[in-house]
Formats: C-alpha cells, structure tokens, sequence
C-alpha cells in the first residue's frame, strides 16, 4: 500500500494535468459524501421532529378526551375541534354537534340566557360566560372562553376563537341539594319529637299544678310519645355516629352471621311500630363463620329492619304486615335478606336509594321520619367489607334487601394469596385479616414449637407500627413461609363450626342414650307389655279391653305428669322467692358492710383531724416557749444609747409600764442604802442566761 501510494505521488509530480484532475476527483468524492452525511443527518432531524410532534399531539389528544369535560374550539366561521367527551355526554348532543357557534347559542339557549349573556360579554369586554343547562335529570355547565390568536399566528392569524367547555355537575349539584335537604331533614326531624317531648311534660306538670292528677292512661299516653320520639332522635344520632365510623379503622374478628341477626332482631324490639309486625326468623343451621366488625354489620342489619318497619303499610293493605329474614350461603358468599310485604319502591328511585340523604318519600310526608342516610351507612359497611347491598321491589308488593359479604375462608385465603404475590391489600377487612392472622401464627408458632420461623416472629413483632412498609414486608415473609399446610390447619382451626342436626338433642348435643329412672322404666315395660298384648289377641273383645287399659293407665299417666310438673312450678316458684329473699338480704347485708365502713372511715377521719390539732397546738406551743429571752446587761446603763433604742425604751415604757407605780417585787419600806428585796421570779430570771433556739 505504501509502494502504491509513493508511485501515484511521482506520477502525480511528473504530469501536472493528471494531479489536477486526481485533485477535482477527490474534491468531488469529498462533496458527495459530506451531502450525503448532511442528508441524512436532517432526515434523521426532520424524522425526530416529526415523531415528536406526533407524540405531543397525542399526549394533548389523550389529555383532552380523558379530562371529563367536553370541549369544543369555533372560529369565525365552523367548529374547528372537539374531542371526544363532548360526545359521550350523556343527553347533551341529541342532534349533533352544531357547526357554528351561532347554532351552538341557539341550541342550548334554554332558559339560561345563552346567548344573550354570550353577546352582552361581547359588549361588555368580558372574555368569559358561564350558565347551566338542564337535560332529562342531567345538569351541565356552559362555560365560553373567548379568545383572539396573535397576529403573528401562522396558521390563524388574529383569528378570534370561541372555547366551549363542558362540564357535567349532575353530581355536585345533587350533592348540594342532599346537604340542604339533609339541613332541612335534621332540623324537622329534631324539632317535631323535642315539641312532641315538651308538650307530653308541660302536659304531665300542669296537671300536677291544678290538681287534677293524670289518670294512669294519660300517663302511659305522654310516655309512650316520649318513648317513641325519644327512639326518633336516637336513631338520627346513631345514623351519624355510624357513618362517621365508616371512615375509620375499626376493630374486627370471626363472628357468627346468624347469632349478629338474632341480635339485630332483638335489638328492635321496642322500635315503634314493631308491635305490629310479624317477623319470620331465619332457619338455625351451622353456617360459615365471617369476619368484620361485627357491631357494623349488626347496624347494617338493623338499618335494613326499622327501613322495612316504617314503610310496611300502606293505604288498601288487608294483608298481615310480614317481614322474613334469612341468612342463604352461596359458594364463598354469605348474606342476609330481609323480605318485607310493604309499599315497596318506584324503579325511578331505586338507582338512587343507596346514596346519601336520598329519601324515597320526597312528596313532603313526615309520616315515617329519618334522614335518608340509613341505606347508604348499610351500603358503605357492606363496601367496607368487600360486600354488596342490592334491593328488588314492587310496588304495593313489597321489597328484599339482600346484604352479601365473604365467607372468613374467602377473606383469609385472599390474604393467603396476596401474601405469596408479595402485596396486602388495602381494602379495610384484607388489611385487617392479614395482621389477625399474624398475630394467630405468631401464637401458634410459639404453641406447636415451628423453630423455623422464629427469626420471622421476632422480626415481625420487632417492626414499630409507624414502620408500615417495613411491617407490612415482615409479615408478608412470615405468611408466606408458614406454608400451605400449615394454614389450611390453622385456617380450619379458626373458622370451625360445630355441625348441626335437628334430631340430635340440643342440651346435650351428645348421642349417648338418655338415663331413666326405674319408674320410668317400669312404665315404659308396661306400655310394651300392654302393646304386645294388643298386638297379639285374635279376640276384638279382648283388644277392646286391652286398648282400654292402656288408654287408661295413660290417663293416669298424664295426670301424674301434670301433677309433677305443678310440684315442680311451685317448687320453681318457692325457689325464685327463696334466692329473691336471699338476694335481699345479702343486699341489705352488703348496704349494711358499706355503711358500717364508712362509718369507720369517718371516724378514723375524725381521729386523724383531732390528732393534727393537738400536734398543730403542741408546734405552737414550742414555737413560743423556744423563743429567746434576752437579759439586760448589767453595765447596759454605761454604755452609750443611739436614738432608735432610746425611742423603743420609751415605747416599751409606754406599753409594758403605763404607770408610775412602784414594781411589785420591790418593797417599798426598803432602809437607806439596802438593796431593793427581789421576788422569786425576778431573782431567777436575772440569775438564768438568755436561752437560745436550738
């Protein structure tokens, strides 16, 4: 390569034409690359802007349809853009989208002003209108944003555009008719039980101010209306205390649907109107057991009872008022349904019945009373419990509420599951279960002695529980390890329910033959005798006499039996009397205890004030008696006095001396120049030293 090259270079030296046009040769090849280079560097630029803005278009084109309002673009002349939303609007585009925005004023001008508004802006400088506009139920907000292109605007230049935009506030306005119906529902709801509760008391204290005592039907009268809008107010009260709890976390467990309804039933026994309504109860059986809270799931229930109770009659009715509960079970599902033979609900209303302060009864009747948020409380716990809540009716025929949740199984295998997809769930009743049953494992880990996951508990049980993420991996680890196995015995463990059979004895539940008495054996022998007589006489006489004997021996049977059963009422009776009376007595004893030890209490009391008081006035005492007592000097006269001892002296004179008399331990018969006679008690203070505190 190098020979080639170094004689293409003495070739080129030697002929100066071959050199030029070697030279315009590789000029050439040097353009026609660089072109081509070039080319396809601004094809590749050109590609990359054209893919670019072809995937804005598309980001723009997807963020329009998917922002839930309707938009349309006019210019001067036709609508020049509109996406997709604005014809997915339910009932608004009945003839199609207008082509000018001319047409689109006057289509929509319906008792809103449109386009009067639209022009009065225009003449006023305002760039932006807005009216609702009202189509079968739905409401819908026009909003018209005027605006005017550059006039550097490559393809509308000073073009003047109209932004149509919107939007459906069906919802929000129904949500703000539901706020002030349910202002207005409360309110009533209130007043009219607190009036009925007043007036019954006024009544009651001004019949005591006349004199004219109640008669005892009157009373029961006022308190039976205390009583029933008593239980008025409390259900409103509960309602909202019930849905406020809806949007917390509440404590669940394994619980038995059917014994929450039997308690449910029970629970409106006093509810006004129940007197009057036969209610079927649900088939005893051994059903799967659910887990929740089991306390919302009793007032979903009992939501779904008062709603049958006060709408259960109605005008032409002849039909006793019925309401059937059952608990049904269906594959992993278990549910109650209350079926009821009331008014029932019009098919309008029923879309629309499990919403919030949604009452079906808008015609302005107060008859039955609530607020209209009973359904939606059941709703929501049923939600919160993975559950669903659907309603069949007629009307004048009546209507079933059906309220379905899952097994505990169901909930349990689910958390099983998302364990091993490395998740928990976030609805309330998985994320609940999951930590249940970790704390179940952790027990019954330490229990069965699985050495194998004790690393897991302690790091599980060591997780702080502001730790969430870090919690919540430690038990997923620890589900899964514990094993298929492992969980279905652990599983079946928690959620076993004893088998039920209608023949087996349900004090016992035990398939052991019953113990009889010898008298009771005796008896039974003699049937069989008498029996085997019967059957094997040929003579009709005979078995007439037989049939007649054993007719009468069970006479004399029954009236033994009746004879023992009064005994033992009576017997029953003495002995409810005897531990009455016994009762009593304890009470009485116990009353007698406690005043006996306040009693004594009171006295130590007194004891301890008496003491404090002696040893306050024994403090006292001391006190003074350890104060010092100072002795003049005898040289006090020599010494020099400044002007506040001579002012104090005169005091003490003036106070301790008030008069001139002579002291009364000096003798006044004293001879000239003897010492004045000193008293006992001068003697001994001038003979003692100042005593000092200690």
């Amino acid at each position: 390569m190098i020979i080639l090259a170094t004689e293409l270079s003495k070739a080129l030296a030697d002929n100066w034409v071959l050199a030029v046009v070697f030279s315009l040769i590789l000029i050439m090849v040097g353009v026609l690359i660089g072109y081509i280079v070039g080319n396809t560097s601004l094809r590749s630029k050109v590609t990359n802007n054209i893919d670019n803005l072809e995937r804005d278009k598309i980001i723009q084109q997807s963020v329009l349809d998917s922002v839930g309002l309707g938009i349309v673009v006019y210019d001067e002349h036709e609508a020049i853009y509109a996406n997709e939303t604005m014809f997915a609007l339910p009932h608004f585009l009945k003839d199609g989208l207008p082509n000018s925005l001319e047409g689109f004023l006057e289509t929509f001008d319906k008792d809103n002003q449109l386009k009067s508004n639209y022009i009065l802006s225009c003449e006023n400088g305002i760039n932006v209108i807005r009216v609702n506009y009202c189509e079968d139920r739905y409401i819908y907000e026009i909003k018209i944003i005027k605006k005017k292109a550059d006039e550097t605007d490559k393809y509308f230049p000073g073009t003047e555009f109209a932004i149509v935009i919107v939007d459906d506030i069906t919802e929000i306005k129904d949500d703000e008719r539901r706020q002030k119906d349910l202002a207005a529902n409360v309110s009533h709801e209130l007043k009219t039980p607190l009036t009925s509760i007043n007036t019954s008391v006024f009544s009651i204290f001004k019949s005591s101010e006349d004199g004219n005592m109640p008669t005892n039907e009157d009373l029961r009268l006022w308190a039976q209306r205390i009583q029933v809008n008593s239980v008025r107010m409390q259900d409103i009260v509960n309602d909202f205390l019930v849905l406020s709890q809806c949007s917390h976390t509440n404590v669940m467990s394994i619980f038995d649907l059917y014994e929450v309804t039997s308690n449910a039933i029970a629970n409106v026994s006093e509810y006004p109107g129940r007197a009057n309504v036969k209610i079927i109860m649900p088939e005893e059986g051994a059903y799967p057991l659910v887990y929740g809270n089991s306390k919302l799931i009793m007032r979903s229930i009992i939501n779904l009872l008062t709603n049958a109770i006060k709408y259960i009659d109605f005008d032409g009715k002849t039909e006793e008022h019925t309401i059937h509960v059952s608990v049904v079970t269906i594959d992993d599902r278990i549910g109650v349904q209350v079926e009821d033979n009331g008014r029932g609900i019009p098919a309008k209303d029923i879309e629309h019945l499990f919403e919030r302060f949604y009452r079906v009864d808008n015609s302005g009747s107060r008859e039955v009373g609530g607020t209209g948020i009973g359904l939606a409380i059941a709703k929501e716990i049923a939600d919160m419990h993975d559950g669903s809540i659907s309603v069949t009716s007629t009307l004048n025929a009546g209507s079933t509420f059906t309220l379905s949740l899952p097994t505990g199984k169901t909930v349990f295998d689910g958390v099983y599951a998302d364990s091993k997809a490395g998740i928990i769930s976030e609805k309330p009743n998985y994320r609940a279960a999951a930590y249940f049953l970790g704390l179940q494992e952790c027990e019954a880990s330490r229990s069965m002695g699985y050495d194998d996951l004790a690393g897991l508990i302690t790091e599980y049980e060591g997780k702080s529980e502001t730790d969430v993420i870090g919690r919540d991996k430690a038990l997923i680890a620890l589900l899964k390890a514990y094993g298929n196995e492992r969980f279905a015995d652990l599983e079946e463990e928690l959620l076993y329910v004893e088998d039920f059979d209608e023949g087996e004895d349900s004090v016992t539940g035990l398939d052991e033959e019953p113990q009889l008495t010898q008298e009771q054996t005796a008896n039974i022998a003699q049937d069989m005798g008498v029996m085997k007589a019967i059957t094997s006489v040929d003579s009709y006489d005979v078995m007439e006499e037989a049939t007649g004997a054993y007719i009468a021996n069970a006479e004399v049977e029954a009236a033994k039996l009746e004879q023992e059963e009064r005994s033992r009422l009576v017997t029953d009776s003495k002995t409810i009397e005897e531990d009455k009376a016994r009762k009593l007595a304890e009470e009485e004893a116990y009353q007698a205890q406690l005043r006996a030890q306040e009693e004594e209490l009171l006295r130590q009391q007194e004891e301890q004030d008496m003491e404090e008081a002696k040893r306050l006035a024994k403090e006292e005492a001391r006190k003074i008696l350890t104060q010092p007592v100072v002795q003049r000097s005898v040289n006090a006269a020599e010494q020099p006095k400044n002007a506040a001892q001579i002012a104090r002296e005169n005091k003490e004179k003036a106070i301790i001396h008030p008069t001139s008399s002579a002291k009364r331990y000096n003798k006044t018969d004293k001879a000239e120049g003897e010492e004045p006679v000193k008293s006992s008690l001068k003697q001994v203070l001038d003979d003692s030293k100042p005593v000092r505190p200690e």
